[in-house]
């Protein structure tokens, strides 16, 4: 049975294969300038389509919030790590394999993303939620980023 997340990996597989192949026939048609100016093109492209993730949060009325699909996985298959040093947060998708016997039993990790995370999100009030193959990680706002108002005084 093929995973929601093997499918994914495998889109993205093929998406590669097809980008490179139109890239050899470009350089093929056009060397030189032409050639290197699509191409830096195409790989500007390609990053920002695949790095998507990276902007995943999105502001709610008391903090920030990213969403992950992760359909048909349970608790115990996702692991959300977060490190307030490097702000960012890291999430991991894991299927246990069985083999012939309990030695060759293994688990594969069949998704892993790292995003940052925003200025103003703080590590104390950091929640993660799974609810209809719906990962929902949550970040407070910290106080100290919040908008303040400043007293005038007339002299």
């Amino acid at each position: 049975m093929t995973t929601y997340w093997q499918t994914v990996r495998q889109t993205q597989l093929e998406t590669e294969k097809q980008v490179n192949r139109i890239a050899s026939q470009v350089n093929q048609m056009w060397p030189g300038t032409v050639s290197r100016q699509l191409m830096d093109r195409l790989g500007r492209l390609s990053k920002s389509t695949s790095q998507y993730e990276s902007s995943a949060f999105r502001r709610t009325h008391d903090g920030y919030e990213a969403r992950f699909e992760v359909p048909g996985y349970k608790r115990e298959n996702i692991e959300v790590l977060v490190d307030p040093g490097i702000r960012q947060m890291r999430v991991v998708v894991t299927e246990r394999i069985e083999g012939d016997s309990v030695e060759t039993d293994k688990e594969e990790i069949v998704y892993d993303t790292s995003l940052p995370v925003p200025n103003g999100a703080s590590f104390r009030e950091t929640t993660a939620k799974l609810d209809l193959g719906i990962l929902t990680v949550t970040f407070s706002e910290d106080e100290e980023a919040k908008p303040q108002s400043i007293d005038i005084t007339v002299e």
